[in-house]
């Protein structure tokens, strides 16, 4: 068995249970006025453990530099000095072997020895003769069961700490020779040792033997259940179970859990996120213990009950319904629940299927991520006839069919093939849809553009005369007046003069039957269409079209960052030279009606070099952060930003240094700038 010396920390000025031996009457200063020397009043407690502290009070005793103890061929020289002064205390740690009863001498610095008058005494040690669990000689039992310790002064310890660290104070029995507690669910198998409790510095004496503490016993099983459903695990000893781990990081714990009082099962309800994989038992005292597989229903028998389309409600049956949490529609089209979602033991109701899904599998989702799939086909328009079923391109006609709300657009053939769009349909409905067929069309046939992309061909039932009038079927949705630009389409020949809006077109780079490049006229920035005009006088509408506001160089209301003349190009971006900062002014800006989110700032760059742009306000703060200002690649001609709040605050003197007209400050590395600009 063990025997250790045993550490006490005892404050020694607190006179209960304490020894203080005198000293000789020489050392002992009883002046109320401190005469300087070092003098020695008292010391303790005697006796002393082995291993433990040993104190001196008096006065100056921090000059003390060795402290002899009887027996000990060494000096002790550390010595803590717990309080200076006329009022002094210092300490020693006991060597833990050796020594014998005897006087013991300080040693100051200036040559003074203190003798104690009294002999210091020692104290026998703690030790342990036997550990057992019940009965002696067993070193193997459960929880609850006695553990004993036998020896001689266990009545100095108070606690037990087993292998785990867990430590128990609740003894059961507590006596200079005998110490027991009652093993808790919280103890781990090994070591076990006897603690005084003291925080700091806590004195330990640790048994040679090692006992076992049976765990809990298992009959491991896979099972098949449903959230909601009740687990049930066998077994012996459960109770020692704190928590259940399942796949999907869901842990059971013990206040969710129901134990037998005997403890050969435990049970708990399945959590929805619980997922398919092993169940771990971990117990109190933190062992893990193998309990089987688990494996989570999923709903089954699913159909969808009678036909599927796009806009409208959507039903699917099958068993165990409830579990879906979530569904998502073919190709990855997640269904928000906002727009209605019921979901019941035997079927799932989507109050509406969204408009871009497509022919493919509904994906039901469960809590724990597991899910399952059935396929559906959606409702296609159909179009079953023409009113007028042969016309001259140009002209109206009604497509009757079935499902024809579906269509966002209808394709015409011809040379270049126009697609029309809903929203310029005349009228759309179910059965049917009145729309003009453009004038650059020809041939037989259409093709139905469903909301969500699928293409329906049809054929047969509307054919398209070619007509004489001049048409456009391909052209630019826009361009800034004086620029040139080329439109394609059918019988230019026809065609006397052309417009935008009501401006003419009057410089032509060049004109076939098909093809006309042109200079767009000086309209005002908005909204137009083209317009056609024939030999006599008859004129057509074409496609939209809109003027744009040409890019302004900002060079006339820029200056380098020390203000010291307008910019000029070409210069490279620096972060430190002033003549590769810029300064955009607010005044410049203001005049500009730039709006946030439409107007552009437009970088022209070498497309040889690389660099970075950072955009910073007048109090060299950064209003944006735009990935497209960072270029670190070559091969780019120019970046841009769309203006941003921040931005327009910086326009709007929001944001501003306060002594200077400084909207912007730009600055940069590497990029070498040939131009900037603003698109209002």
């Amino acid at each position: 068995m063990k025997k250790i010396s045993i550490l006490f920390s005892l404050l020694v000025v607190a006179l209960a249970g304490l020894s203080l031996a005198a000293c000789s009457n020489d050392d002992l200063n009883t002046d109320q006025y401190d005469n300087g020397g070092v003098t020695l009043g008292a010391f303790g407690p005697s006796p002393v453990l082995r291993g433990g502290t040993l104190y001196f009070f008096g006065t100056h005793l921090d000059r003390v530099t060795s402290v002899v103890l009887p027996g000990q061929a060494n000096p002790v020289t550390d010595i803590k000095v717990e309080q200076g002064g006329s009022h002094s205390k210092i300490s020693i740690l006991v060597p833990a072997e050796g020594g014998e009863p005897g006087y013991v001498t300080l040693k100051a610095n200036d040559g003074t020895e203190l003798t104690t008058k009294s002999k210091l005494t020692f104290r026998e040690d703690i030790s342990i003769s036997k550990v057992y669990i019940g009965t002696e000689g067993t070193l193997t039992g459960e929880v609850g069961d006695l553990l004993v310790f036998e020896g001689d002064y266990l009545n100095l310890m108070n606690g037990v700490k087993f292998e785990n660290g867990f430590i128990v104070s609740d003894l059961e029995e507590h006596t200079r020779y005998k110490l027991s507690v009652r093993i808790p669910k919280e103890a781990g198998s090994g070591t076990v040792t006897l603690t005084d409790l003291v925080e700091d510095t806590p004195t330990e004496l640790q048994a040679e033997e090692t006992i076992t503490i049976k765990l809990p016993e298992v009959t491991a099983a896979a099972q098949t259940k449903k959230a909601g459903q009740t687990v049930t695990i066998t077994g012996n000893r459960l109770t020692q179970i704190e928590t259940v781990q399942l796949a999907g990081g869901v842990f059971v714990n013990s206040d969710e859990l129901t134990y037998a009082e005997n403890g050969s099962s435990l049970s708990f309800t399945l959590p929805e996120a619980a997922a398919d994989g092993a169940i771990t038992l971990i117990t109190y005292s933190g062992q893990k213990i193998a309990a089987g597989t688990l494996t989570t229903v999923t709903p089954s028998n699913l159909a969808v009950v009678g036909k599927v389309k796009n806009g409208l409600q959507m039903v699917v049956t099958g068993t165990d319904m409830q579990l879906v949490k979530s569904v998502t529609f073919a190709p990855e089209v997640a269904y928000d629940a906002k727009d209605g979602i019921t979901i019941e033991a035997g079927k799932v109701t989507i109050k509406k299927v969204p408009e871009a899904a497509v022919d493919g599998n509904l994906t039901l989702f469960m809590q724990n991520g597991k899910s399952t799939t059935v396929a559906y086909t959606l409702v296609k328009p159909a179009a079953t006839s023409a009113d007028p079923a042969t016309l001259t391109a140009g002209n109206e006609t009604v497509i009757y069919g079935t499902n024809l709300d579906l269509v966002a657009a209808i394709t015409f053939p011809g040379e270049s093939p126009v697609t029309v769009e809903a929203k310029n349909f005349a009228a759309q409905e179910a059965e049917g849809i009145q729309v003009t067929v453009p004038a650059a069309c020809a041939g037989t046939g259409f093709t139905l553009i469903m909301k969500n992309g699928t293409e329906v061909p049809v054929s047969g039932i509307l054919t398209i005369k070619a007509a004489s009038d001049p048409a456009i079927s391909e052209a630019p949705t826009g361009a800034v007046a004086g620029t040139v630009i080329t439109v394609k389409g059918k019988n230019f020949n026809n065609l006397a003069n052309l417009y935008v809006g009501t401006h003419k077109v009057t410089r032509y780079s060049s004109k076939s039957n098909t093809e006309m490049t042109f200079k767009v006229p000086q309209a005002p920035v908005g909204d137009y269409k083209f317009v056609l005009e024939d030999y006599d006088g008859n004129k057509f509408d074409g496609p939209a079209f809109s003027i744009l506001p040409a890019e302004i160089d900002i060079a006339s209301f820029s200056k380098w960052e020390d203000q010291s003349a307008n910019i000029t190009y070409p210069f490279t971006l620096s972060w430190s030279d002033s003549k590769g900062k810029v300064r955009i002014m607010r005044s410049g800006l203001q005049a500009l009606n730039l709006k946030q989110g439409v107007s552009k700032l437009i970088f022209y760059k070498d497309p040889s070099t690389s660099g970075q742009i950072q955009l910073n306000n007048a109090n060299w703060g950064n209003p944006i952060t735009d990935a497209d200002l960072t270029d670190w690649g070559q091969g780019k001609s120019k970046v841009e930003t769309v203006f941003t709040a921040d931005m327009m605050k910086c326009v709007n003197g929001e944001i501003a240094d306060g002594w200077s007209d400084t909207a912007f400050i730009i600055q940069g590395d590497g990029m070498s700038i040939t131009k900037i600009t603003i698109l209002p």
